[in-house]
Formats: C-alpha cells, structure tokens, sequence
C-alpha cells in the first residue's frame, strides 16, 4: 500500500461517520506517524511531502500506527488528542484529555487583551497578567511571548493540568508562574491568612479567563461528538453556564489593581446577562466581541 492509496482509503472511512475534515485529517495522521517513525520531535512531516511522494510504499508498521490513529478518529475522538498537538496562535501546544482543546476564537482573547495593554497599561515598567483556568497554558504562555515587559501568572485547579501548561512552557521557553487555586482562592486566603487588606502591588493589571461556560443542556442540543472527550470540567457550569464567570466577577476586586482589567470569554448568548451582572459588581464594560467581554474595575 502506498501513501495515495492509504489516504483515499481512510478519507472514504471518515467521510462514513459525517466527519467534514476526512481528507485533512487522513493527511495529518499519516504525516505523524511518518513523522515519528524518524523523529521524536512533536513535528510533523508536511502535507505537500505527502502529495509530491503519493507512490511511496508504506512499511508495515507506519500502516498498523496510522490505523491505530484512524479507528480513535473514527470514535469521533478530536484530532488534537490523537496527534498530541494542537496549534494556537501560531504555536504548537501538547494537548490531552486532561485539558481542553484550545479553540481559534479564543485567539480573540489575545488580541483584546494586547489592545488593552497598548492602550492603558503599556506606561508601566512591567504589567502583570494573571490567566485563571490556564489548562494547557495556552492563553498565558502567548501573552508570554508575545509582549514584552509583562509578568505572567497561571493557574489551575487540576495538578494534571498544570504540568501540562508547564511543560508547553518549557518547550516554548516562556517564564511563566504557575499556581494551583479554584479562581481567585489562592491569593483570597492568603490575605485571611496573613490577616491584612492585600496591597496593590500583590494585585494584578489584567486577569484573564476562559473558564467553564458551557449549559449541559447546550451540549446535547448542538455539540459535535468530539465534545464528550473533553474534561467536562473544563467545560460545563450550572446556572446556564455562568456559574463560574458570575463567582471569578464576585471575587475579581480581591485581584485587581483600581482600573484593572478582566477579560472574559463567553459563549454569544451570554454577553447581555454577564454585562448586567459585572456593573453591579463595579465595573464597567470597556469592549465588547462575539465570544467575550473586556471589563474595568472602577
């Protein structure tokens, strides 16, 4: 079998369980394993190489490890956890099941967040950002690389997710400093602990979050199956999925330097309730986007 005839092969397959990417994904799988059989560098042999070297004979075993991968793809399991990478803003991030994929409107996220920077913050020596729910770290471990003069914080609830975000870090070289909290309760108790009113130079600049936003509800109606591979922690919340944006809100000011910034991502639906809910926790809405909102701390 050659690499034209395995492609067509597992194209077809795929395209028999509705997935709409089957030749791309065909095309991925099989520059991985290609790639592996020479490399163990998480990269990938292109797709053009597979085009210009469609008669190459498969051996046997980049055959039995492409089909291996093709039947998890066939489960309807998401690619990214397959090839153990999924690429985000430019960047290529290890990815597991411990954490959630990272999607392309939360690139979104990044750009409001640089906006924010340029515009308010960029007078200060160092701005400091903390990322809430980093998961696989990719949020903070872009903003790491892509400004200058910024200090960024991650945290997390799950120590698996942690060392993932960590480990992108390190393959990325961004200095980041990691922290395991639920929100903002990392740093509320060590102010009860240390009994005193947190000064502002323990605060942030800016706190940004894709947290769980999810309704359940949502997910049976409109979800593709790859969802249910994902960790429903990440992605699930009650109260219409505001549950977790609604407390981050509550606790916010316990973070925030006086004009501070937090950027939240949200699902469209959502934007009008957690616009209402945030002025009555002194803020005010800044900018406005299709899957989130940036707020100021007054």
């Amino acid at each position: 079998m050659n690499i034209n005839n395995w492609l067509n092969s597992a194209t077809t397959r795929l395209k028999q369980v509705s997935i709409d990417s089957a030749r791309l994904d065909a095309e991925l799988i099989l520059a991985q394993v290609l790639d592996s059989a020479t490399s163990r560098r998480m990269t990938n042999v292109s797709r053009e190489y597979l085009l210009a070297h469609d008669n190459q004979k498969l051996r046997k075993q980049a055959i039995f490890h492409a089909n291996h991968f093709l039947n998890r793809r066939l489960k309807r399991e998401p690619l990214a956890y397959i090839l153990v990478r999924k690429e985000f803003y430019g960047r290529g991030f290890i990815v597991t099941p411990d954490v959630l994929i990272p999607r392309p409107e939360t690139e979104s996220l990044i750009d409001i967040t640089k906006e924010v920077l340029v515009k308010t913050v960029s007078e200060k020596p160092v701005a400091t950002i903390l990322d809430i729910g980093t998961g696989s770290g990719a949020i903070a471990i872009t903003l790491a690389l892509e400004i200058s003069n910024v200090h960024l914080t991650a945290s997390d609830i799950s120590d698996t997710a942690l060392k993932i975000a960590k480990q992108n870090a390190d393959n990325l070289d961004a200095k980041i400093n990691f922290v395991k909290s639920d929100l903002l309760n990392y740093w509320i108790l060590k102010q009860v602990q240390d009994d005193r009113t947190v000064n502002s130079h323990d605060k942030f600049d800016i706190i940004v979050a894709n947290l769980p936003y999810v309704d359940k509800t949502w997910h049976a109606e409109t979800e593709s199956p790859e969802i249910t591979h994902e960790p429903a922690i990440a992605l699930f919340a009650k109260d219409n999925g505001l549950a977790l944006i609604k407390k981050l809100i509550a606790q916010a000011p316990n973070g925030l330097r006086r004009n501070g910034f937090l950027i939240l991502e949200m699902d469209p639906r959502q934007i009008e309730e957690v616009k209402q809910f945030a002025t009555t926790k002194n803020f005010k809405v800044i900018d406005e986007w299709p899957f989130g909102l940036s707020l100021q701390l007054f």
